[in-house]
Order: C-alpha cells, then sequence, then structure tokens
C-alpha cells in the first residue's frame, strides 16, 4: 500500500493506493508550516503496510527533490522537502510538479491516451501547467517547460505593469476579483462560494466568473498558437464542474470575435479526466516509474 499527497495552496489531499485501486481519499486545510506538514504526513504514513509517499507539490521540483520557484505554500521551497519527509516518515519518497502529475495522469489513463502531445492548465490557488511532446513530460532546458502560470495575460506599457496567468485566471482570482466588487474581506471567501452565489443570481458573482472564463479563454489561445497541442486538458478542482468547457467556449467566441484576424483555429480543450485527482494519481505514477515498477 502506499500513500499520495497533494499539496496545494488552499487544501491539501491524501489517498491511499493498493494494486491499482484508491481509497479513503480525504482533503484538510493546508498546515500552515512545515511542522505541521510533516506532522501530518507522519501520522498518515504511520497506517499499516505503507510503503512508500508519492507526493504531487507546486513549483518547480529539481531533481534532488527539491522545489525552486514560488507558489502560495512559502515553506516547501525551504530546504529539502524529499529528504525531510523521508527523515520524518523512514519511507522511500518521490515528488513531482502538480500540472506535470496531471499530465501524467491523463497521458497514461485519462483523456491524453494515445496523443503524442498535449497540454495541461491546472486550475487551483494558482494556475499550474505542463507539457507533454512525443508523449514525454517537455521540462525545458531550466525546469520551466510548461509553467504556463507564469507567462503574461496583461501587461500596460504605459504604467510598465504585468500580470501574469496565475493572477487573472486561478480559482483565488474570482474570490479576489469578488471581494474587491462586493467589499468582502478576501480571505473569507473561496471561488467556490463565488460560484454558489452565481448560482443564486448575484449580479457581482456573474461579473467574477464571466471575467474567469474570459481570461481562461485567453490563456487558452496563447498555449494554443505557441504549443498547438492535439489536445488542451484542463485540471483542478474547478474542473469537476459540468459547466466549465460551456463557459471557457463562450469566452473564446467572444475572444475570436475580437480577434478575428488572429483566431485561424478553434483550440481543442476538455476536462481531465480525472479532474480534480489527477494529481494524485499522476503522483502515484511517477512514484512506480521511479521504483522501475508498472502500475496497471
Amino acid at each position: 500500500m502506499y500513500l499520495a499527497i497533494d499539496l496545494g495552496g488552499t487544501y491539501i489531499k491524501r489517498a491511499f493506493f493498493e494494486q491499482g485501486n484508491w481509497f479513503a481519499h480525504e482533503q484538510i486545510k493546508t498546515p500552515a508550516t512545515k511542522r505541521e506538514l510533516l506532522a501530518l504526513i507522519s501520522s498518515w504514513a504511520g497506517r499499516d503496510g505503507i510503503k512508500g509517499i508519492a507526493v504531487s507539490s507546486p513549483g518547480t521540483v529539481t531533481k534532488h527533490g527539491s522545489i525552486e520557484g514560488t507558489s502560495a505554500i512559502p515553506y516547501i521551497h525551504e530546504g529539502h522537502l524529499l529528504q525531510e519527509i523521508e527523515r520524518a516518515t523512514g519511507l522511500s519518497v518521490s515528488i513531482e510538479n502538480d500540472a506535470c502529475c496531471a499530465a501524467l495522469a491523463e497521458v497514461w489513463k485519462g483523456n491524453g491516451v494515445d496523443c503524442k502531445d498535449v497540454a495541461v492548465i491546472v486550475i487551483g490557488t494558482g494556475i499550474g501547467g505542463a507539457l507533454i511532446k512525443d508523449g514525454q513530460l517537455h521540462r525545458g532546458f531550466d525546469l520551466l517547460g510548461g509553467e504556463l502560470g507564469y507567462t503574461l495575460l496583461s501587461i500596460d506599457p504605459v504604467q510598465r505593469t504585468a500580470v501574469p496567468f496565475s493572477e487573472m485566471a486561478s480559482a483565488s482570482a474570482i474570490a479576489r476579483r469578488y471581494a474587491t466588487w462586493t467589499g468582502q474581506p478576501g480571505d473569507r471567501l473561496t471561488a467556490s462560494d463565488v460560484f454558489a452565489a452565481y448560482e443564486a443570481g448575484d449580479h457581482a458573482a456573474k461579473k467574477a466568473i464571466d471575467a474567469f472564463y474570459f481570461c481562461l479563454a485567453a490563456g487558452i489561445h496563447n498555449v494554443h498558437y505557441v504549443y498547438n497541442p492535439e489536445k488542451i486538458l484542463l485540471g483542478g478542482g474547478i474542473s469537476a464542474r459540468d459547466d466549465l468547457l460551456d463557459g471557457v467556449r463562450h469566452a473564446y467566441m467572444q475572444l475570436k470575435d475580437q480577434l478575428s484576424d488572429y483566431t485561424l483555429h478553434m483550440p481543442r480543450f476538455e476536462r481531465c479526466h480525472f479532474q480534480g485527482n489527477a494529481n494524485l494519481i499522476g503522483a502515484m505514477h511517477h512514484f512506480m516509474q521511479q521504483q522501475g515498477q508498472q502500475w496497471r
């Protein structure tokens, strides 16, 4: 039996895997400190029969298991997280970037099966991304290949300001816009709260959701024309919503009307088959690859 963990800026998920099946899925608030995180992982790893730990994490994961870059969990970038988890639990550990995990899950058994070139956009507290080239993860020279959240979605050449994709089309961006427009404390709202208000007919929530779809459509447009993959797959918790694709398609048609000379083809985008659980499944698949084992 193995433990898989998905580190997110708002929540941490865990599941146990055994003989290709997974169970005891749980989601809790992300710990505030690394000490609390290691204590939590150790408590889960103390279950009888755990043979190893597979971790999906934001940030740029080096081949040695340290995590570079920035994310919504600042403390994971300090020290050497892989070694710290191994010391705390006494078990073998693998760590892979969260969006790369989602991509691995999808090309293994999801909506990317039999595709050579795939882009994955993971919508969470920020925006994660991964590129599959010729059936393999494309990491880039500095391990930044597929870091779509860092791409710029808005610039003001007069004010010399720029806003990245992560700050415009993430779940936190939805909550932040709604909080700004309604005067509510932003730290008390989630994207789920805004979607609930939207479904109840709240006008400000509708504006926030429409803005999210338009920004996401713009990011998809950029990926489509820079990389032109067979499919662009949308993951993260929001991908569980049945209305996601209709919302993005509607926004993309608005974008297309404005950019008629620059939109030659409609991008092919779908939800990740494993939706918000793709990171867990991909992390487990990555662990088994690292161990030289087949996971069916």
